[in-house]
């Protein structure tokens, strides 16, 4: 496998800061950011201010919300087209009037410092009243949601029928517990950090990683119609013939973003079955061999490149690990474990 040419790093993020105190404004801000229908009110004089300000990478966003007043909105009734949006509170209360799909009445959800929603249900429209609320938000567009869903070996729906492909159901608003807060608490703030990084920014394969991160770490946060079962079928599917395909993919494609569900696609069965395939013969993940190969490849680089500072043409150890879909302290580690060394010192050899 030859190293591709390097291609220009693009910065992928957008900054998002404003601060409005214009409720029409605010309500087509916060639908264009958080891909939802809002229908934004306040009381009667009412002096408020909605503030912003965080990152949209075009594959998820994370933004810092203040909206330091008595509030109430309307949020959901896109169905499919609505993106879901997790939110933080870190000040302030929350309430939801929520009408349950499927069932008669409605039910109230509150919300309080430290607290963890799911902030929308696709297919109902809900009433939420803020106070002084001050939150983070990560929006997750539906399709990564499906990603992370193929990723984790989804196969089946709310009725046990075949659905490889599905976007999974959050079957109630909040986490399963204490811990599973407090794991979506962290893996947002590990995203945070990576988004100050400008290298990780301009890479759109990280990005698109940190996305299915945190589309995976939503699915085991919250409770929802996904089950991670191996069928008889994906058993029967799992030979050699099936993992040939799937390593010829990898091996066609280890320079751009490519899932589970791809390397499925392109062998011609489920994700599941994929998964299956890789664990019987290899021993492995299709993502474990996907990461092996770019390792490899990466190796290559850094013995093929003169290190920054030596030339116009230098090479830095970050803008390798970029290249391939590492940040740099994972680079450092899987690098180190497999060939004995740091990459610097390979670049500097």
């Amino acid at each position: 496998m030859a190293v591709p040419p390097d291609e220009p790093v693009v910065p992928a993020v957008q900054r998002v800061q404003l601060a409005t105190s214009v409720p029409d404004e605010a309500q087509a801000l916060l639908g264009q950011l958080f891909g939802t229908r809002l229908q934004v009110a306040a009381p009667e004089g009412t002096d408020w201010v909605l503030s912003l300000d965080g990152v949209d990478t075009g594959r998820f966003s994370s933004v810092r919300t203040g909206l330091p007043a008595h509030l109430q909105y309307a949020v959901g009734g896109r169905g499919e087209e609505e993106d879901f949006v997790i939110v933080a509170v870190s000040g302030g209360r929350v309430a939801f009037d929520r009408q349950q799909p499927g069932r008669r009445g409605r039910r109230v959800d509150r919300y309080l410092p430290g607290d963890v929603y799911v902030g929308n249900q696709p297919q109902a429209l809900s009433t939420a009243r803020t106070e002084h609320v001050l939150a983070r938000s990560i929006t997750l567009p539906r399709q990564v949601v499906a990603e992370a869903a193929a990723l984790a070996g989804c196969a089946r729906g709310p009725g046990g029928e075949s659905r490889p492909a599905a976007v999974p159901v959050f079957t109630t608003m909040t986490s399963s517990g204490p811990e599973a807060t407090r794991r979506w608490r962290r893996t947002t703030r590990y995203v945070d950090d990576m988004l100050t990084d400008p290298v990780v920014t301009g890479s759109p394969m990280l990005l698109a990683g940190l996305g299915r991160l945190l589309a995976g770490t939503a699915l085991s946060v919250f409770p929802n119609t996904l089950t991670r079962t191996s069928t008889a079928q994906d058993r029967r599917d799992a030979h050699p013939q099936s993992l040939r395909r799937a390593i010829a993919f990898i091996e066609a494609n280890p320079d751009v973003d490519i899932t589970t569900a791809d390397i499925a696609r392109a062998a011609f069965v489920s994700p599941r079955a994929v998964q299956v395939a890789f664990r019987r013969h290899l021993g492995t993940t299709p993502q474990a061999h996907l990461r092996r190969v770019r390792l490899e490849l990466a190796h290559r680089q850094l013995q093929d490149s003169a290190p920054a500072g030596s030339g116009p043409q230098g090479t830095t150890v970050a803008q390798v690990a970029a290249r391939w879909g590492f940040t740099p302290s994972r680079f450092t580690e899987h690098y180190r474990a497999v060939y004995g060394v740091l990459p610097s010192q390979t670049l500097r050899s």
